[in-house]
């Protein structure tokens, strides 16, 4: 993880449901910045809890590029023992700051 040493935090929170409404516990979240070079994972990861809810913390210091100040954010969700393929991912939110986000797991999962 990068320096975080003057540098924002923000928070990302959201709940991460199944095609039915229901909330997806016990799916582990993670965070990536995306940019054209490619993306990199910020921030810690998070477990959704029984009502589906998460909240992951990352630093702008964290970020692709150096001098980017806000994530062009997707979220990824994954089942326990899959860390390679997420059963859930958000569109890219650009230029997001503190935000909430929801995910809804596609009936194909």
């Amino acid at each position: 993880m990068s320096d975080t040493t003057g540098t924002d935090r923000r928070a990302v929170l959201g709940r991460i449901s199944n095609p039915d409404g229901t909330p997806a516990a016990g799916l582990e979240v993670r965070l990536l910045d995306t940019d054209l070079g490619g993306t990199s994972e910020i921030g810690g990861t998070a477990v959704t809890g029984a009502d589906g809810r998460y909240e992951v913390e990352y630093s702008t210091g964290e970020l692709a590029r150096a001098g980017k100040t806000a994530a062009d954010l997707v979220v990824r969700a994954f089942r326990p023992g899959a860390a390679d393929e997420p059963v859930a991912v958000s569109p890219v939110i650009f230029a997001a700051g503190p935000t909430s986000i929801g995910v809804m797991i596609p009936i194909s999962a």
